[in-house]
């Protein structure tokens, strides 16, 4: 019998939780490298919003719909410990004072929005637009996935394990142990841009922006 695969994972973020989630799912062992915490860096502080066509005409518009069924599923089948939930959302201006009142669409007010807040248009509605918790919802996955087995451990990866044939076979961290698996997965986020030092990946940018939460 084979034993199963063994993957490292090189980030603990949403995209490093979920590749654990749906590789144990799919009988692998998935050893996830976070040099912090879990969701400790972007994907802990991101607003954690869903659209599901907001990408409609762009290259993205496949992956997006793809996105917003599986949030779904998963808060489903792992019993939303991160409080997803559909929604309806709206766009708006904000003005000193009283300059907001009264530039609302006829029947747009919102009984819990000031008035200095004129809402501009819908944006979406509880089939288009979803929110999560974003750290509750990568940590959810990894205490999901660490139940079908994955291991969280705690190092920075500073290069890969090669074989004979240059194909990667795991990872070395800074304190100078290794981590050996069956394939390397990069995910890191805007640091991947570390790992152009042992692979050639295409540079990765982050942007800052802001998010409230009331």
């Amino acid at each position: 019998m084979d034993r199963p695969k063994r993957i490292v994972i090189c980030g603990g973020g949403a995209i490093g939780a979920a590749t654990a989630w749906f590789l144990g799912a799919r009988g692998a062992v998935p050893i996830v490298i976070e040099r912090h915490e879990p969701a400790g860096a972007a994907s802990g502080k991101s607003g954690g919003f869903l659209a599901l066509d907001w990408c409609r005409g762009t290259a993205l518009d496949r992956l997006a719909r793809r996105s917003f069924a599986l949030h779904a599923e998963l808060a489903e089948a792992l019993d939303n410990p991160w409080g997803y939930r559909r929604l309806d959302t709206f766009g708006g201006v904000a003005g000193g004072g009283a300059a907001a009142e009264g530039k609302s669409p006829r029947g747009a007010r919102r009984p819990w929005l000031s008035q200095q807040v004129a809402i501009t248009g819908r944006l979406g509605t509880p089939e288009t637009t979803a929110l999560v918790e974003p750290r509750a919802f990568t940590t959810g996955l990894l205490r999901a996935a660490a139940a079908n087995g994955a291991e969280l451990r705690q190092g920075t990866v500073a290069g890969l394990l090669r074989d004979g044939s240059g194909a990667a076979r795991g990872v070395s961290l800074e304190d100078g142990t290794t981590v050996e698996g069956d394939a390397v997965v990069i995910a890191m986020g805007p640091w991947s841009m570390l790992a152009t030092r042992w692979l050639p990946l295409p540079a990765v940018w982050g942007f800052k922006g802001h998010s409230l939460v009331f």
